[in-house]
């Protein structure tokens, strides 16, 4: 049968195997959507487990280890992404970017258990028993290990596995574990997700050997983290001023309001991030094809914003509408307090779209000082108004949120993180490898 005399019906498959843009967002959307669905379920059955005070406890030390593993990371889980394509020795690239990233994830946790209970009495459970403390740390660097395996899937365009690993078997873990550990309180939610991204971080070593023909080992490379030096430490020093909101927010609400107040407002920004799900899946998958050997990041960006802008505006019309009833699931306390901040946080939606799109542009162009000012920008402006407004209450801290991302994006676009930027090609990083296709794995 010739091309032309193809059905219409098997024609769009075709082309969506070709189109990897659309192919590896769609599927990091699944898997992102499915990690949002699986999260959602877990806090409800978590508010109907366990007390509200637990829940707002739990949120909190759940953020942190969230931070925690964006900490660690070393800017490495960016730099697998724009250097797997191109290099000839991944696997040194692998195991060096694991090892170092979940020795520091240790370091870090360990760090957050001896310190933040001292001025947050609220995380003191983490402290009541050693094997608390220990069991934070362990699955802190797993859930930070499993944050480089997922860029390896992204960098190979494989990221049906992510749907596997995170979108499946985390959430089938983290369910199974959450009625177990019941009469542990709020560290027993906290086990049962941390017990997912070990499960995760397990199953996607077992598919990179299987499918990637990846050799694990416990040898450090050191030479191959220096010729990347310079990108992961832009990205990282970026990457630590996006994430610490993440961390700090929490604790300015727990501290501001109390945990009950806490518990609306983080089931909230979780819903929300269902809906960011869009945006930071088509930017994982932009970021990855503009890594290629050669790409022209302006149509690129041009077809992302394309891609985003209808179904951005959906969801913020239908989240809007349905926010109330959607949060009633959780009980009327968490419909009462949280509906407000919901219906801020999704507004900021097409924002926080325009914000992730330019950055990932900026990054592509080799703007990394760019990034690291649209960056530092953004946690100044967010904390500090959320530290000024949470007195008034959590839908403050919801606008504190909009407004920081806001400044980001205005600043990101005016730098040129913007389809029709002056570089209309990727500037490739140069590790020290012939640039090649990496076939083998891709």
């Amino acid at each position: 049968m010739t091309p032309s005399r193809i059905p219409a019906h098997r024609k769009a498959p075709r082309r969506l195997s070709q189109d990897h843009l659309t192919r590896n967002a769609l599927f990091l959307l699944i898997s992102t959507g499915s990690m949002g669905a699986f999260g959602f379920v877990f806090w409800i059955v978590a508010a109907h487990l366990y007390s509200t005070v637990s829940i707002g406890r739990a949120a909190t030390v759940i953020s942190a280890m969230s931070v925690i593993s964006y900490l660690s990371d070393l800017g490495l889980a960016s730099t697998l992404i724009r250097v797997l394509p191109t290099s000839q020795d991944a696997d040194a690239e692998i195991n060096t970017a694991l090892i170092l990233t979940s020795a520091l994830a240790v370091v870090i946790a360990t760090a957050y258990v001896l310190v933040v209970p001292l001025f947050v009495p609220n995380v003191e459970f983490l402290r009541a028993n050693p094997l608390h403390a220990i069991g934070f740390v362990v699955l802190n660097a797993c859930v930070a290990a499993n944050l480089l395996t997922d860029s390896v899937f992204i960098a190979y365009r494989r990221t049906q596995f992510n749907v596997v690993v995170d979108g499946l078997m985390q959430g089938v873990a983290k369910l199974a574990c959450l009625g177990v550990f019941v009469g542990l309180g709020a560290y027993g939610i906290f086990v049962a997700s941390g017990i997912g991204g070990a499960v995760a971080v397990g199953a996607s070593v077992v598919f990179m050997v299987w499918r990637l023909d990846y050799r694990p080992s416990l040898s450090i490379d050191f030479p191959v983290f220096v010729r990347t030096l310079r990108f992961s430490l832009s990205n990282y020093v970026g990457s630590i001023f996006l994430v610490l909101p993440l961390l700090f927010l929490p604790l300015i609400v727990v501290n501001g309001q109390g945990p009950h107040k806490a518990a609306a407002f983080l089931i909230a920004f979780n819903l929300a991030n269902l809906a960011y799900a869009v945006s930071f899946a088509m930017s994982d998958s932009l970021f990855a094809e503009g890594s290629q050997a050669v790409v022209d990041i302006r149509t690129l960006g041009r077809r992302a914003y394309k891609l985003l802008a209808p179904v951005t505006v959906c969801l913020v019309v239908v989240i809007a509408l349905c926010a109330h009833w959607i949060l009633l699931i959780y009980g009327s306390s968490y419909s009462r307090n949280g509906t407000p901040v919901l219906l801020v946080l999704v507004a900021a939606l097409p924002i926080v779209t325009l914000n992730n799109i330019g950055q990932i542009l900026l990054k592509l162009r080799g703007r990394l000082n760019t990034v690291m000012l649209v960056n530092v920008a953004y946690f100044v402006v967010m904390l500090g108004l959320a530290k000024v407004w949470s007195a008034d209450g959590i839908t403050w801290v919801a606008l504190a949120w909009l407004l920081g991302n806001l400044v980001a994006a205005l600043l990101a676009w005016a730098g040129g993180g913007r389809p029709g930027g002056i570089y209309g090609r990727a500037q490739h990083l140069r590790s020290g490898y012939p640039q090649r296709a990496g076939a083998s794995r891709a």
